[in-house]
Formats: C-alpha cells, sequence, structure tokens
C-alpha cells in the first residue's frame, strides 16, 4: 500500500470530504476518490459510506484510521532516524506540534535546541490535537507543543510555559462583523457556530464552548475534526468560530479574527515530554528550553 494514499485516507477521513480533502492535498476529487478505492480493494474492505452530501467512516474505516495515523507517524519517525543517521549526528529528538496552531513556537524550540546541542538532529511533526498526545504517550514523538497543558497529564508529564497567546472569532471577511473592534460573547450565537467534533476533541470542545456559554441558542452547529477543515468551513462561510490568535498568520485575506471582548478568552503555548523518557533527551529538552526565543 502507498505511503501517499494513506495520508491521504487520513486527510480525508478528517475533513470528511473529498472535495475538502482533495482541495488541502492539491489534487482533484476524482484522484482522490481513486486511491481511496485502491485501498478499499487491498483491504477488501468499505472505508466509507457516501451520500450525494456528505462521508462517514464505516466501522471498519474507524479502526483503520487509527492503525493508519500510527504508521504515518512511525514512517515519518524512521525516516528521520535514517536521515540523521546519514549525517552522523548524536541523537535524534522529534517535537510535535498542532497543525497550524503551535509551528512557531515549536520551530523556535527546535532553533534553540540547536543553537545549544548543535550535534542533535530536531525532527518537527504536525498533528491535530488528540493524535499529538497520543504520539507522545506512544514515545512517536519527545516533545509535544501544546495550548494548555490539560492538569491531568500533570502525573506523568513535565511542561514548560514558552508563551501566552488568546482566542478570537474568525469570520469570513465579508461577514457583516469582520470590521468591528470585537465582539462579545453573548452575540457569537446569534449566528451559525462552527464547534469542535465532541467526540473526537471533547477537552477542545469544551474549552471554547465555556467561551460561549449560549452556544446551544445558535441557529445552526456544524462540526470539525481538523484545523484545515474548520478554515474551509468559516472561509465558505458555513459559520463563525473560535480560534487561537497565533493562527492568523495560516489565514488567508478571506477570513477575519475579532477579539472577543467580555470573556478571558487567555491560554498558554507548553512544551510538554514524558516524565521517564530518556535521560539525554530531556536534558537536550532543558538545555534548549533554557534558550528558548521566539
Amino acid at each position: 500500500m502507498r505511503i501517499d494514499y494513506l495520508h491521504e485516507f487520513v486527510v480525508t477521513a478528517n475533513t470528511r470530504s473529498f472535495g475538502h480533502a482533495a482541495k488541502s492535498l492539491f489534487m482533484s476529487p476524482s484522484a482522490l476518490s481513486k486511491h481511496i478505492a485502491q485501498i478499499e480493494s487491498e483491504l477488501d474492505i468499505k472505508l466509507f459510506d457516501r451520500d450525494r452530501h456528505h462521508i462517514e467512516l464505516t466501522r471498519e474505516g474507524k479502526a483503520f484510521l487509527e492503525g493508519a495515523k500510527q504508521v504515518l507517524a512511525a514512517y515519518d519517525n524512521a525516516m528521520s532516524m535514517v536521515e540523521a543517521a546519514r549525517r552522523s549526528v548524536d541523537q535524534v529528538l522529534t517535537i510535535g506540534f498542532m497543525r497550524r496552531a503551535t509551528n512557531f513556537e515549536a520551530a523556535a524550540l527546535k532553533r534553540a535546541i540547536i543553537r545549544t546541542s548543535p550535534r542533535v538532529e530536531v525532527q518537527l511533526l504536525a498533528f491535530e490535537y488528540p493524535d499529538l498526545l497520543n504520539n507522545l504517550f506512544q514515545r512517536i514523538i519527545d516533545v509535544a507543543v501544546v495550548m494548555n497543558v490539560d492538569p491531568m497529564l500533570a502525573s506523568s508529564c513535565q511542561s514548560c510555559d514558552l508563551c501566552v497567546s488568546k482566542r478570537c472569532l474568525a469570520v469570513k471577511s465579508s461577514h457583516k462583523w469582520a470590521k468591528l473592534d470585537s465582539v462579545s460573547s453573548q452575540q457569537i450565537p446569534e449566528e451559525p457556530l462552527v464547534l469542535p467534533d465532541p467526540v473526537n476533541e471533547p477537552d477542545t470542545f469544551r474549552r471554547i464552548t465555556s467561551l460561549v456559554p449560549g452556544y446551544k441558542t445558535a441557529p445552526a452547529i456544524s462540526y470539525y475534526r481538523d484545523i484545515d477543515s474548520l478554515i474551509l468551513s468559516v472561509s465558505d462561510g458555513d459559520g463563525v468560530a473560535v480560534m487561537p490568535e497565533i493562527i492568523k498568520s495560516h489565514l488567508d485575506q478571506g477570513i477575519a479574527l475579532i477579539p472577543i471582548s467580555d470573556v478571558d478568552t487567555s491560554f498558554t503555548v507548553s512544551a510538554l515530554w514524558m516524565k521517564d523518557v530518556d535521560e539525554r533527551i530531556a536534558s537536550t529538552v532543558q538545555l534548549g528550553l533554557q534558550a528558548y526565543e521566539r
């Protein structure tokens, strides 16, 4: 099975749309559908239930998705180690980050580690939040750069705060609110909302809805499973959404970010690693953190 087809399947599963997935993969929907069909043929299973408006993973598709994500992460890690071996480095360290969210902080941490440990090969991998934590616990990555460390992780993880940011309301640039200086949390439910999928990202769903207490009164609610489908939904005018301000550089001119005036939307970006990680890795990370500059 081709590794690129596996990646295309994961993107399609996350967006639940051949059109959105094909757009983010820079390919045609027909080519994407053909590749998915080839995977289904090889496995002799059906991965998606399809109708004219949307797609959903089958039971077999959901099971395959979890394994596919692990295979892709392991493949990326293996390729990084091979490349490091070619260059005769002393150590390989992998930093995972939240896709289109904590990438700048992860890149700054990489630079700091390289400055303090020049013979360490540092690799960056992007994930959605649940996959980021899973890969940290499975030791596929050494460090995770996250937003708002869950207190429940304190027993198993060490953490270090990198910076503080805030969440804003994201709207299509042609939206009536796009030019406002700010909006209140009470105004937000007047519009259709795009929220995190409460099944796949319960922590993120809880944090976002706590900022919009009246979200259940919105005229319509749709859900996203990854940051790319969220951006597409807002830019297509499907609804408004709460997004971290640090994502701003990834947005085109089709989306405007507006401060939320009446609630505290601040959050902390932190580096997270397992307490029982190899001592060499822990030492390398801590040296880098001492030299960290965003």
